[in-house]
């Protein structure tokens, strides 16, 4: 009878130590290397979720103005939140602020550029399905844009 309760204990005391599987929230967790193509060009970037709902992002975006190529960089900070029993992802880019940019062979001051481009990036928010394992995260937005994500090498 002793040995038989020995055993249950032990047995209980297993099964509370077993982990339970990550949840999404802590899988999202961290850096990603995302790329997308938006309005014809591509977006390449480093976000990073952070708890709270708050994130960082880091953007280089290579695309056109009417006929001339560009080619921009920036920083920023987001906000984020899971939905529908955390099926899908509501994301806003809440600040961006642009480090370099050049319009066909010209480098243009920031500065400049920031009024130009800034709002077309910031205040924008997206809600996508959200398909997410250990190293992988794939958004789909309603409007059929797909951003691939991966976590950056350690």
């Amino acid at each position: 009878m002793k040995r038989i309760l020995i055993s249950t204990v032990a047995l209980v005391a297993a099964a509370g130590c077993a982990s339970s599987p990550p949840t999404v929230t802590q899988q999202l967790l961290g850096a990603w290397n995302c790329d997308a193509t938006i309005g014809g060009g591509s977006l390449k970037g480093l976000m990073t979720y952070a708890e709270g709902g708050k994130g960082t992002v880091k953007l280089d975006y290579t695309g056109k103005i009417g006929a001339q190529p560009i080619v921009a960089a920036g920083d920023g900070e987001a906000t984020w939140k899971l939905l529908e029993e955390d099926t899908k992802l509501e994301s806003t880019i809440t600040t961006v602020n642009l480090t370099s940019v050049k319009i066909g062979d010209r480098d243009v001051p920031p500065a400049m550029a920031q009024s130009m481009l800034a709002p077309m990036l910031a205040g924008q928010t997206a809600t996508s399905t959200i398909k997410l394992d250990k190293t992988n995260l794939t958004l789909t937005a309603t409007d059929g844009t797909v951003t691939a994500c991966t976590r950056p090498a350690v």
